[in-house]
């Protein structure tokens, strides 16, 4: 009877102990496909996403910069002048002003005291400018995300994105007018003629800090094209002041260099008042989630590999060890033992293939719990280090200032034949090496040995 009948034969007769050892195997192949996954996903999604691209922000070195309302001081002079530069591939500028609502209502807050205004401010929201809404920090970071619409793009004048809160509070929809009253708060034009401004653009998300006053709520934030902030806030044409700007460089700029470059030649920057950074100070956690990820998937990825070994290697010694009568009388009937093993290897292959199956099918789904458990744990540790730092200080909740919370909320965990070669890899590795492992009682002894042994 040859290594293969004797094979079927055993999987036919040993029906609870297969079916263990195939729900051992199932485990297993699922748990590495899934971490394959995530490793994987990991590193092509999230990084690639985040950290590929070079930037450099131009943002206030402190918050006492402007008029302590989150005005800035540079001028479209300076932000030209460093994004001609020949190392800069595009740059996103943003302006900040105040509207009061002529034909709608901000969105109140839940309480009767976050809700007070006194007089002409009750109805004032912020008014955001920015040249490229789809790069702003917020949607990058996960916190805000477009779900209606379009974004605000260069070029566009009078154009505003609101959040879905604020538009089903209003009942405005994608092409509605907004009609905006000048900065009661900061105004320093002449003209105080209302501006018509046509919502494009529907966008939903939260900060995570609770807010305290209804102006915090990022419900009640208008995302806006610069020009129409600048009209808001009373800038005369071509000298709007902003806030801040982020440059992307081309791949092959030296950011060190390009940062020490611009500080040396532009001179239309007070650059006691304001920082280049490699790194946006307001993303420091958000890149720092980005790192503990990486981290934490890798070591679970090790540990993942580590403990499927141990656990296939005991299984398939605990089964050899218990076939080793059974294996003494095949070498006394003359079988080799490179045939017995063969048995062996084959019957756990015949049971492995079912389990990758099984693994294939739960393999993503498992990777996308494994994902968003590690998302949850490593945020968690990132907000407890920052407000640990904080000391116990508050921090605003209006978007901006909410950025210093954020961190990675979710990536997307997918599943492709590549993980799932891997994994049948893996297994058929580790199940190769322990029915090694697991003969060399049966490598070692002669037949009558092993009959004597177990007499």
């Amino acid at each position: 009877m040859s290594f293969i009948t004797r094979a079927l034969y055993y999987l036919r007769r040993k029906t609870v102990r297969n079916l263990v050892t195939f729900f051992l195997f199932a485990t297993v192949a699922s748990s590495l496909v899934a971490v394959m996954a995530l490793s994987k996903s990991m590193s092509g999604k999230v990084i690639e996403k985040n950290n590929i691209a070079q930037t450099v922000t131009l943002s206030a070195s402190n918050i006492f910069v402007g008029d302590g309302y989150g005005s800035g001081e540079l001028s479209e002079k300076a932000l030209q002048e460093i994004g001609h530069h020949p190392d800069v591939e595009s740059f996103v500028s943003s302006v900040s002003s105040f509207a009061s609502l002529e034909n709608a209502k901000p969105v109140p807050i839940g309480t009767s005291e976050g809700d007070y205004r006194p007089g002409n401010l009750e109805t004032v929201v912020n008014v955001e400018g920015i040249s490229t809404s789809e790069k702003d920090n917020r949607f990058t970071t996960g916190m805000l995300s477009l779900v209606s619409g379009r974004h605000i793009t260069a070029g566009d004048k009078h154009k505003v994105i609101v959040h879905e809160d604020f538009a089903k509070h209003n009942q405005l929809k994608v092409g509605d007018q907004l009609t905006l009253g000048r900065d009661p708060i900061r105004y320093i034009g002449t003209d105080k003629t209302p501006i018509q401004a046509e919502i494009i653009g529907i966008f939903k998300g939260k900060t995570f800090n609770r807010p305290n006053y209804s102006d915090e709520l990022v419900s009640n934030t208008l995302l806006s094209d610069t020009t129409l902030a600048s009209e808001l806030f009373g800038f005369e044409t071509g000298k709007t002041l902003y806030s801040e700007a982020t440059y992307t460089l081309k791949k092959s700029a030296d950011t060190k260099a390009f940062i020490a470059n611009i500080k040396q030649t532009v001179d239309t920057v007070n650059w006691q008042n304001y920082q280049l950074t490699e790194q946006n100070p307001a993303l420091k956690s958000y890149n720092r989630s980005i790192v503990l990820l990486q981290k934490t998937v890798k070591r679970l990825l090790i540990g993942t590999i580590i403990t499927s070994a141990i656990v296939l290697i005991l299984l398939l010694i605990f089964n050899s060890q218990s076939r080793l009568r059974e294996s003494g009388v095949l070498l006394a009937l003359g079988r080799s033992k490179w045939d017995i093993m063969a048995q062996h290897i084959l019957e756990n292959i015949l049971l492995a293939l079912p389990a990758f199956a099984v693994a294939s099918l739960l393999g993503q789904m498992l990777g996308q719990s494994f994902a968003n458990q590690t998302v949850d744990s490593v945020a968690k540790t990132v907000r407890a280090d920052i407000l640990k730092q904080l000391g116990g200080y508050s921090l605003g909740a209006d978007s901006q200032t909410d950025l210093i919370m954020q961190t990675v909320k979710h990536f997307q965990v997918q599943f492709t034949p590549r993980e799932l070669s891997q994994m049948l890899v893996v297994c058929a590795g580790l199940i190769v090496v322990g029915i090694l492992i697991a003969s060399i009682p049966l490598m070692s002894y002669k037949p009558k040995d092993i009959l004597t042994k177990i007499s």
